[in-house]
């Protein structure tokens, strides 16, 4: 890291980042799972209809804006568990881009900004936005 400006991509990095971000949308969309997989998503689909923290519905913390989100969506989705999952798929499609944004920002070399973002979608608890919907939550 340096003090100096962060420098813009050229056309090729541009390029680059462009297509892994397409390959890495690709992937999580590829795996989409399409039923529950575990309780917690039985228990963020219970929370939907009746939030309450208390009684695990869901499980502290309770992930707030996650659920305002996905009461939104629920208007354009015919069911809770549907409504859940396009907020975790939508959430895992921007964490390539933002963070290579944040290490851009950090003023790390392109090569170290493209390997953390590609890092931050391999790790299992990044939430994947293809398996279970609990994983993603986290994020909000």
């Amino acid at each position: 890291m340096s003090d100096r400006a962060v420098e813009p991509l050229t056309s090729h990095q541009r390029a680059l980042v462009f297509a892994l971000g397409f390959v890495v949308a690709l992937t999580r969309l590829l795996a989409v799972s399409h039923s529950m997989w575990d309780w917690d998503e039985a228990l963020f689909v219970a929370a939907l209809r009746h939030y309450d923290v208390f009684h695990h519905h869901p499980h502290p913390p309770g992930f707030p804006l996650f659920f305002a989100m996905a009461k939104l969506f629920r208007g354009f989705v015919h069911d809770d568990f549907h409504a859940l999952r396009a907020i975790s798929i939508l959430a895992s499609l921007f964490i390539f881009p933002a963070m290579f944004a944040l290490a851009r920002s950090l003023r790390f070399r392109f090569r170290t900004c493209v390997v953390a973002a590609l890092l931050s979608r391999s790790c299992p608890m990044s939430g994947t936005g293809a398996g279970p919907v609990s994983r993603t939550s986290w994020l909000w």
